[in-house]
């Protein structure tokens, strides 16, 4: 077809040269009746050798079966909407230096399960804070509510007076670095 052959049909081509050469050597033994270690030892070499490409072909379509899993996830993933809705008419966010106001905040990932009823946190400017508390108290909930990967169910999150909804083209998140553990600073 003039087409260089692929890596899989070059298997094949192995694996049909193997098969014959491994035909032939049967025929000869039921023929002769005989087996000597040479003739084992040759037998055994064939069948290494047919099983190889096999185990090739196999390798391959285990990667190229994870990569269309991986594929079908990450797909997923980009076609996820936002939960938190663009606004419709951005405006850049201003410089600001302040504090962080948490006032009467209620956030729910489930609707009726409050994971945060009703807090109320302020932040001065430049402080330096630790959330600790047990694990579903809601630190993490926190850190995302000020980086505005979610919106309080209720209630408002200030940032030196600027509530965190508004629309902004770059939410504080811009402004602030997450680490895996969710310790959020923000830039004086």
């Amino acid at each position: 077809s003039g087409r260089p052959p692929t890596a899989c049909t070059i298997s094949f081509q192995t694996v049909r040269r193997k098969l014959d050469a491994l035909s032939h050597f049967s025929v000869s033994v039921n023929q002769f009746q005989q087996c000597s270690i040479y003739s084992v030892s040759r037998f055994l070499l064939y069948l290494r050798q047919f099983f190889e490409p096999m185990q090739e072909i196999s390798q391959f379509y285990n990667t190229f079966q994870s990569a269309s899993a991986a594929l079908e996830k990450l797909s997923g993933v980009l076609e996820e909407k936002p939960t938190v809705a663009e606004p419709e008419e951005p405006t850049p966010l201003p410089s600001v230096q302040g504090e962080v106001r948490f006032d009467h905040v209620r956030f729910e990932y489930v609707d009726g399960v409050p994971v945060l009823p009703d807090l109320n946190l302020t932040v001065p400017a430049g402080q330096t804070i630790a959330l600790v508390g047990t694990t579903g108290a809601g630190k993490t909930t926190i850190a995302k509510l000020v980086s505005r990967f979610y919106d309080p169910t209720g209630g408002r999150v200030l940032l030196a007076h600027f509530r965190i909804t508004c629309d902004w083209v770059a939410g504080p998140a811009a402004s602030s670095a997450r680490h895996p553990r969710a310790t959020l600073r923000f830039d004086d």
